[in-house]
């Protein structure tokens, strides 16, 4: 099987007693998420909420295919990651790369 027809973790025979809850990471860094609008293994809205519920948070988005965004093509991505990686700065609120 390949990484996208793996059963998910609905099969998984251990189960948490925990309930979700949001985590808005109150105090951190400023944290970059980064989606892929065309990702097939994790949802592009998913990068979406993330982001709006941690306390600071920038979303960055590579318009594209496939999954992950860092390594796939798009200067604008890893040059905004590698920066924010490096020295903190983070890229302009909506920042969209191809």
């Amino acid at each position: 099987m390949d990484d996208y027809t793996e059963p998910g973790c609905a099969y998984w025979p251990f189960k948490t007693q925990e309930k979700p809850h949001t985590i808005r990471a109150e105090g951190a860094a400023p944290i970059l998420v980064v989606g892929t609008t065309g990702d097939p293994a994790t949802p592009y809205s998913s990068a979406e909420k993330l982001a709006k519920g941690f306390a600071k948070a920038t979303p960055l988005t590579r318009v594209g295919e496939g999954h992950g965004a860092f390594g796939k093509g798009s200067a604008c991505i890893d040059l905004a990651m590698d920066a924010h990686l490096t020295d903190g700065t983070m890229p302009a609120e909506g920042t969209r790369c191809g």
